[in-house]
């Protein structure tokens, strides 16, 4: 039976749903999402069946505990078909996805230890995988535009000092 870990600890829940990412991928972007589900426990299950088809790296609750999911060597299937700030298409190759325990109406909040932890695991990924170059919204690489909104409302204002690009929203259209 699942049991959050509590603030800021990770526990691990297996998915089938992942494989190896390209030889010679670089893992340079971080994707954040929100669940759109009732509760941690509910997208550990889902990411558990072989059937959901669906896995990111990590998953945030609301008291901010954190679920890893498979390693972040390999490639979870979160992002779909996508395409990010650069042009590069397959986001999935060359990111780490981390969902966010969060209904996902726009009206309810990310909570104080969500954003607190999700605020540690960065900081971890940034020193493990110094090429990250970008955090980046479901919303703004997914294709084609419009088909994910994922985090809505998320307050992206809170990452600024991790020194990146954010890039969230839409894409603008050149």
């Amino acid at each position: 039976m699942f049991q959050s870990p509590g603030f800021n600890k990770i526990t691990w829940v297996e998915t089938p749903n992942q494989n190896k990412r390209p030889v010679g991928a670089v893992v340079d972007t971080i994707v954040l999402h929100h669940t759109a589900q009732d509760s941690l426990r509910t997208t550990a299950e889902f990411f558990a069946k072989e059937s959901s088809k669906v896995s990111a790296h990590f998953c945030i609750g609301k008291d901010g505990s954190i679920v890893q999911f498979l390693s972040t060597f390999d490639r979870a299937w979160h992002a779909g078909v996508s395409t990010d700030a650069y042009g590069r298409k397959g986001v999935n190759d060359f990111s780490i996805g981390i969902e966010i325990d969060n209904i996902g109406d726009g009206k309810e909040p990310f909570t104080e230890p969500q954003l607190r932890a999700l605020d540690n695991l960065i900081a971890f990924l940034l020193f493990r995988f110094p090429t990250i170059k970008q955090i980046t919204s479901h919303e703004f690489v997914a294709e084609p535009q419009g088909r994910k909104n994922d985090p809505k409302n998320f307050p992206w204002e809170r990452l600024k000092h991790f020194g990146l690009p954010l890039n969230y929203g839409l894409k603008v259209k050149k």
